[in-house]
């Protein structure tokens, strides 16, 4: 497994929030206060898997409310991944319920109440509050729209899924940047670090090319993260299966294409770098602070599985076989 993952490289590297501990301890509360970790062994998880470890290495240069309140949106929505794929739940259910909870409360402004069974929509609710407090109106309606992007792509997901039809290579690295959340996760840059330009700023072309890039980037190098885990969930979507399966290769020749393509993207991330326009002293500043933030999202979510996390233990015998 070290020698697969340690493939995957970056020229860049950022470190991790001094505020990682006391902020692990105070989302705990709060997700136990709706109910979310109501087993030992969700609270195993929790502890082992280290979500608020992957918002900190992600978020650097978070200030201590701005890493509280993404490290929240964080571990919520990896408890929401972990109760879609669990045998004893109805994924699609619950994928159903979130996606409705989720319009109601961030399109029609709606307050989620707790409820037996199923408090996602409760706790979403309780942040989206805390979010608004911290945010202007014009970042609301970009995390709204890029939130609402993100749970139709699941929806889409899961309805090929269960057609048994799946996605092509070439749907797959479409759509992959919205079912990661990837672009929600760019967004919620601005509400860690506070970026101090203006709206178009973010909305040049190749400062959103650049976020592409970035999302496919650590999409490509989770993919490789999680291949072990993904083999074992029914139905699940994965570069490396896929390309496996079109292009009739083995997994080791799929993992060799995978790191391909994310080099091949890295790369581009980096020329587009170059090729950014001048704002004016002051504004460039902040962009320059802001493409670190971008960058350290793609060093940040490897060095997570490389030092923090247990949650890609089942790839180890994959990548095991593979180098022997």
């Amino acid at each position: 497994m070290e020698k697969i993952f340690r493939q995957i490289r970056y020229p860049f590297s950022f470190g991790i929030s001094p505020f990682v501990e006391e902020t692990h301890d105070e989302i705990f509360n709060w997700i136990r206060s709706f109910g979310l970790l109501s087993t030992e062994e969700s609270v195993q998880r929790y502890r082992e898997e280290k979500y608020i470890w992957w918002t900190a290495r992600t978020y650097p240069f978070a200030d201590k409310t701005g890493l509280y309140l993404v490290g929240c949106w964080t571990a919520l929505f990896f408890i929401a991944d972990d109760m879609m794929v669990n045998p004893s739940n109805h994924n699609g259910k619950i994928l159903t319920s979130l996606k409705d909870d989720v319009i109601d409360i961030l399109v029609h402004h709606k307050t989620v109440p707790m409820r037996v069974g199923n408090n996602l929509g409760a706790c979403f609710s309780d942040l989206w509050q805390q979010i608004k407090q911290h945010t202007d109106q014009n970042w609301q309606r970009w995390f709204v729209e890029e939130m609402l992007k993100m749970l139709r792509s699941w929806q889409m997901e899961a309805e090929l899924v269960k057609t048994e039809k799946g996605l092509s290579l070439a749907d797959y690295m479409e759509m992959r940047p919205y079912f990661s959340g990837g672009n929600v996760c760019c967004c919620l840059l601005s509400l860690a670090s506070k970026f101090s330009f203006p709206f178009y700023v973010y909305q040049h072309p190749v400062v959103q090319q650049m976020l592409l890039m970035a999302v496919r980037t650590a999409s490509w190098a989770n993919d490789i993260h999680s291949l072990g885990k993904e083999l074992n969930k029914e139905g699940a979507e994965n570069m490396v299966t896929i390309l496996s399966k079109e292009k009739k290769l083995s997994f080791k020749e799929a993992i060799r294409e995978t790191l391909h393509i994310h080099d091949a993207d890295l790369m581009r991330l980096q020329e587009l770098e170059r090729t950014l326009p001048s704002f004016g002293e002051e504004m460039d500043r902040e962009l320059t602070r802001y493409i670190q933030s971008i960058k350290a999202l793609i060093s940040g979510n490897h060095e997570w599985v490389l030092n923090d996390t247990s949650r890609y233990k089942d790839t180890k015998e994959i990548m095991e076989r593979l180098e022997a």
